[in-house]
């Protein structure tokens, strides 16, 4: 019995050593085209996004500018009133015991020819926290004039340009945010 088992074992060792490859290294048909054809054709991945495409015209009118722009804690608010566009400005300066938030509201006119926002009767609100939460709101002044231009910067995304638009807020009267940018969140 133990010669039996002994000569089975031995069998299917001298089986398993010849498909293995061991004894006789002879590949089949199919084993070497298999192998060919995947050291010649390896896959590769398709890109993670298509090439950019040409961007599209960037129109800009008097509708462009409406929406909240944002530039950190400092924010423009342009909405459409009839056929007159409302401009809010709110900014904060200083810090602690000298904190002050300013508010400056302009009637606006969109200007075809340039391009820009054209904003007069600005009115300057400025008010000052003083302590112990009291407050002082005074009237600065309310013969404000501005203009608002829209720049545009172009960039690749997701295999298309993506437009990502920005304000300049240039100010007539106290140049508050001389080459300050607003980006457009809504």
């Amino acid at each position: 019995m133990k010669k039996i088992f002994s000569c089975l074992v031995i069998s299917a060792m001298m089986l398993s050593m010849v498909s293995c490859g061991v004894e006789g290294s002879e590949k089949t048909a199919v084993q070497t085209a298999t192998e060919n054809t995947a050291e010649t054709e390896k896959p590769t991945a398709p890109p993670k996004y298509a090439p950019a495409s040409e961007p599209a015209p960037v129109v800009i009118n008097g509708d462009t500018f409406i929406g909240e722009w944002s530039g950190g804690k400092n924010r423009i608010l342009i909405s459409k009133n009839g056929d007159e566009y409302i401009a809010d400005i709110e900014w904060r300066t200083g810090g602690g015991a000298s904190m002050t938030d300013s508010r400056l509201t302009y009637n606006c006119v969109y200007d075809e020819s340039s391009s820009v926002m054209v904003c007069s009767g600005g009115v300057l609100y400025e008010t000052e926290y003083l302590g112990d939460g009291e407050t002082s709101e005074t009237r600065v002044y309310e013969d404000g004039t501005a203009t608002m231009k829209i720049n545009v910067k172009n960039r690749e995304w997701q295999g298309g340009v993506l437009h990502e638009y920005s304000i300049s807020w240039l100010d007539d009267k106290d140049d508050t945010f001389h080459d300050y940018e607003f980006d457009k969140i809504q």
